[in-house]
């Protein structure tokens, strides 16, 4: 199985079905996932409480995986995300990218870069010139 087809299954199952039992199908004990929470999640439990947190706050939750590239366990990718913001009706649509470590059919590693701050804006959290005011 190789390391792109992984995370395409990953986006596929975990977010798009809203597969949580994929986490584990996936995810290796012992993880580190960094970028989408302040502290790096370690392990499925903690990365389960990211993934309730995120469809408690968003549906109709689509991935698109846009690009992706791999060199043995190494994968890298970029991923379109659609969804509509529970609480106000919101759609939102952003990318997201990836570079991560498969071994033995799981995610050891996977660093995300996602702009939370356009997230914000587009619900409107935050207003669409915070960046600039908080600079000022």
């Amino acid at each position: 199985m190789s390391a792109a087809y992984v995370m395409s299954e990953w986006f596929e199952e975990v977010w798009n079905k809203g597969n949580a039992s994929h986490i584990d199908a996936h995810l290796a004990q012992v993880c580190d996932v960094v970028g989408l929470t302040p502290d790096p999640m370690c392990s499925p439990a903690e990365f389960h409480e990211f993934h309730k947190t995120i469809n408690q706050g968003f549906s109709d939750l689509k991935c698109t995986v846009v690009r992706s590239v791999e060199d043995g366990e190494d994968v890298a990718g970029v991923v379109n995300v659609t969804a509509v913001h529970r609480a106000t009706g919101t759609p939102v649509n952003f990318d997201t990218s990836y570079v991560g470590t498969v071994r033995d059919g799981k995610i050891c590693e996977i660093r995300n870069t996602v702009n939370f701050l356009d997230v914000l804006i587009q619900v409107q959290a935050v207003p669409s010139d915070i960046l600039e005011r908080s600079l000022a």
